[in-house]
């Protein structure tokens, strides 16, 4: 499962409405939502059949923990779905100077 999206697709009600990041394990989007207050983003992350079972467990891990974390410098957790269908993480944007 490659998790391709674009601009104007909407995943769970969440509207995307711009890539800010493609790397080799995930995408980073920029999100809207209806429900949910922004600025949000959304993590698809990049996985293929037969891929490393470790970027499956790093998915996975990255979901529990963001939803236990909370602070001023932790984005906030707002959604989340697992591998079964199209897996994603939606969180608050935390804007500032990029770590580039």
């Amino acid at each position: 499962m490659r998790a391709i999206a674009s601009i104007g697709e909407t995943i769970d009600g969440f509207l995307l409405t711009g890539r800010l990041h493609a790397g080799g394990m995930a995408a980073i989007w920029r999100v809207e939502h209806d429900v949910h207050p922004g600025p949000l983003v959304m993590k698809l992350p990049l996985i293929l059949d037969g891929d490393d079972p470790a970027m499956i467990v790093s998915f996975e891990v990255e979901d529990m923990i963001l939803q236990r974390l909370g602070g001023r410098h932790v984005p906030r957790f707002v959604a989340s779905r697992g591998l079964a269908q199209r897996p994603y993480l939606v969180m608050e944007e935390i804007r500032g100077q990029s770590l580039e």
